[in-house]
């Protein structure tokens, strides 16, 4: 638990500082410069007219899970949704398809950030599905270490951590250097092959 406390006060700091080496404030108009800490109170109208981005579907698909039955079901969904968004990163960083080059790599880095994000749910659907589904197949198929507390923090909750804090590391690396696009690919698909013989 420790361990995750620490993490959570690093990650929230290189979050920060990454927000702000990487904006150009000049782009802001003044007034909205001045207010960037403060919640909106109203919604633009081009909100309300411009279809969601692809980062707001990936969201808003995330909240749909809710309706799913059980958390078997919403755990299932995490993973293998966490493991297509992986596969599709690294193949933009290893095949760039879109023949952008370099400027992917701020895409890539966003992405990187969500799935970090999305470590988290995955843990939590986790230990949902421990407490409502105990019958699960994947509580079922688990070894006692992966899910119980009992031997100490559960080992599912230690890789969690391990790929929220190795997402953001990676997103760094590129963030510094682009040309270690390839690099940043192969650790991408080696989480992958994790996820399919560990979560799934």
């Amino acid at each position: 638990m420790l361990q995750s406390a620490i993490y959570r006060m690093l990650r929230i700091f290189f979050i920060t500082l990454d927000f702000w080496f990487n904006t150009d404030q000049s782009s802001f108009p003044p007034s909205q410069a001045q207010r960037r800490g403060k919640p909106s109170q109203s919604i633009p109208l081009e909100n309300l007219t411009t279809p969601p981005s692809s980062a707001q579907q990936t969201e808003m698909s995330s909240s749909d899970l809710i309706e799913l039955d059980t958390w078997e079901e919403i755990y299932k969904e995490e993973c293998l949704s966490f493991k297509a968004r992986l596969e599709t990163q690294a193949q933009i960083l290893r095949q760039d398809p879109e023949n952008q080059g370099v400027n992917r790599i701020h895409g890539v880095r966003k992405e990187l950030m969500s799935l970090s994000h999305q470590a988290e749910r995955i843990k939590e659907a986790a230990f949902e599905m421990v407490d409502q589904t105990p019958d699960s197949v994947y509580v079922r198929n688990a070894t006692p270490e992966w899910l119980s507390s009992r031997f100490g923090d559960p080992q599912l909750e230690q890789v969690c951590i391990s790929m929220e804090y190795s997402l953001d590391r990676l997103a760094f690396e590129l963030r510094s250097d682009p040309s270690m696009d390839l690099m940043v690919a192969g650790h991408l698909e080696q989480m992958t092959d994790d996820i399919e013989m560990d979560f799934l």
